[in-house]
């Protein structure tokens, strides 16, 4: 049972029930369950990305984004979350008049993101 356990043993049981609850359309559920396991297991870099992935499915786009920048103060080096945060920002500034916004702010971000990751993403954030 998991009633016994705590939270830094069970967190990947409670994370697939938050997925299970997201099929199910349970918003209110889902988002007690993310805010629980980043209050919890803060540690985790996918936990903000599976959040941020659950709000961006939503169109909650500014939501989505508050969640990777949260991940990113608490687990810098995880670079899933810089492509998620490139992608996310370009959503929520991206308008054809705001190209030149959207650049500038991306190049920046880029920029942040080669020195928290590995060398070896160095390319693909260049790239995205």
């Amino acid at each position: 049972r998991l009633r016994a356990a705590s939270v830094e043993v069970a967190w990947r049981s409670v994370l697939e029930g938050g997925l299970l609850e997201a099929r199910a359309g349970n918003v209110e559920v889902v988002r007690w369950v993310f805010k629980y396991l980043i209050k919890h297991v803060a540690w985790y870099g996918p936990i903000y990305l599976e959040a941020s992935r659950f709000e961006e499915s939503r169109d909650e786009f500014e939501r989505a984004l508050a969640v990777v920048e949260a991940g990113l103060k608490r687990v810098p080096r995880y670079g899933p979350l810089w492509f998620a945060a490139l992608r996310l920002r370009s959503k929520v500034l991206g308008s054809p008049v705001d190209s030149e916004k959207v650049i500038q702010i991306s190049s920046v971000t880029v920029k942040h993101a080669v020195s928290m990751v590995a060398s070896e993403l160095w390319w693909k954030l260049y790239l995205s």
